[in-house]
């Protein structure tokens, strides 16, 4: 009898050995291969999840117990990112299914989404002809410290001490100042003219330092430093994948002027462009960057348009005294405010705007101020067209300019003023010598939302979204 059973046992054995092998021969390359199937509880799940549970099922029950080895795959890592108890599972006799759990882990860490990808890939030691496989996306639910709201930079005393940059939340309920220094327990240097930016990353430009602070732009934590090829570095714009910033080069040399070129990749000079005195702000228009010569130590009145291609200057566009800030409107034309010649700096000459055809790269239009008017900090936001004056903010329509004659705000001290979505962000440095301030204004109806203390002689404001 007991022979009998033994010879019963080893021809099913037989037939379901031969029952798989036919199988696998059909099997698909999905996460079924005819014989048995993986799925997960969920296709996309959060890092904060807990578990996360792969279910692998037989068509038929097994006839003994069954092992399977699985292989772990995906962006996301095995200890890091998740854990698994085993790699090997058993579905026991006469059932159809085994349940593999795997545990996320959830960090602190800011991450993209990743996936896990559990495979199955032998049974009973033998190697599948054509392995199933499932997938989930595990998703972040961590944030940056930074990475919604505003940044200001703030110079900082010059000659003594160092510039700093504050971060104000979205809901304009926090300011935190000298977030740098916070995150990395260094100084930026004197003085911090102003920030470039590039996807991930901000680079913020020190002037009397010489030097640019690479960060990431969210976290604020320090990449590296750029410490060579500059000279009185002004402003920094990306473009194709390269930072351009405008140098002044040495305060008794109006030659020596220049546009230091950046490769995002490794942070060094791969080579500079000689320009004309005193370049300051910059603007790429996805074509062509338009640099703006306010003239350094001397005066200037000229934008230079530069090729990101050939990283080389292929025009040049004469403007009114003193370019100062540049702006594009709808229609692609850019508009370049002059300030003007002071009387100071010889015969006084009021201040401009210049419209620029991008096409043709000429003037088409330009607005004169009265001898004695020297404007600065041109906004273009939703076809208005703003610029601050002696303490005040005036408004024209980009599509019908005229001058305004009447102010939208007054008795402002303005040392930097930026115009997003019918919101002005005024700096005010105060005494010039403590700490200054950023007013938010809400322009439909010209009232004060709110005020913020920030750093030293704050300059700009920037949106880090």
């Amino acid at each position: 009898m007991k022979t009998l059973k033994l010879l019963m046992l080893l021809v099913l054995t037989a037939v379901f050995t031969v029952s798989c092998e036919s199988d696998d021969d059909g099997m698909n390359t999905d996460n079924s291969n005819g014989s048995i199937t993986i799925s997960a509880n969920a296709t996309t799940v959060s890092e904060d999840a807990g578990e996360l549970l792969f279910t692998v099922t037989t068509t038929d029950a097994v006839l003994v117990d069954t092992t399977y080895e699985i292989a772990l795959m995906g962006t996301a890592l095995e200890t890091e990112d998740y854990t698994v108890n085993s790699t090997n599972f058993t579905i026991s006799e006469g059932e159809t299914t085994a349940v593999i759990t795997v545990n996320i882990i959830d960090d602190t860490t800011v991450e993209e989404a990743e996936t896990i990808e559990i495979s199955v890939i032998s049974e009973n030691g033998e190697s599948l002809t054509n392995p199933i496989s499932e997938t989930v996306t595990i998703t972040d639910n961590d944030s940056f410290a930074f990475e919604a709201g505003i940044l200001i930079s703030n110079e900082g005393p010059f000659g003594s001490g160092f510039g700093t940059v504050s971060y104000i939340d979205a809901n304009f309920t926090a300011v935190d100042n000298d977030i740098y220094q916070d995150v990395n327990n260094d100084n930026l240097g004197n003085i911090v003219q102003s920030i470039g930016f590039s996807e991930t990353n901000a680079y913020v430009v020190a002037n009397v330092g010489n030097k640019i602070t690479v960060v990431n732009r969210f976290s604020f934590e320090e990449i590296t430093k750029i410490e060579t090829g500059l000279m009185n570095p002004r402003f920094m714009i990306t473009a194709n994948n390269k930072g351009y910033v405008t140098n002044w080069g040495s305060g008794s040399d109006a030659t020596d002027d220049y546009i230091a070129v950046i490769d995002l990749d490794t942070n060094t000079i791969t080579t500079t462009i000689p320009v004309s005195e005193g370049p300051e702000e910059l603007l790429f228009d996805g074509t062509n960057i338009y640099v703006a010569h306010q003239g350094g130590f001397g005066v200037n009145n000229e934008i230079s348009v530069i090729s990101p291609v050939t990283d080389a200057v292929t025009n040049t566009i004469t403007v009114g005294k003193a370019p100062n800030s540049l702006q594009l409107d709808a229609s692609g034309n850019l508009w370049v405010l002059s300030s003007g010649q002071f009387s100071y700096q010889g015969d006084e000459e009021g201040g401009s705007i210049s419209v620029i055809n991008t096409s043709s790269n000429t003037v088409t239009t330009t607005y004169t101020f009265n001898q004695t008017e020297h404007p600065s900090y041109l906004n273009i936001d939703n076809n208005a067209v703003y610029y601050g004056l002696n303490g005040n903010v005036y408004k024209g329509t980009a599509s019908s300019f005229t001058i305004p004659t009447d102010a939208e705000l007054t008795g402002l001290n303005l040392y930097g003023m930026v115009v997003n979505d019918n919101t002005l962000y005024a700096c005010d440095p105060n005494d010039f010598s403590s700490n200054g301030s950023v007013h938010i204004y809400d322009l439909t109806d010209n009232s004060l939302t709110t005020s913020f203390t920030v750093g030293v002689l704050p300059n700009n404001v920037y949106f880090n979204n």
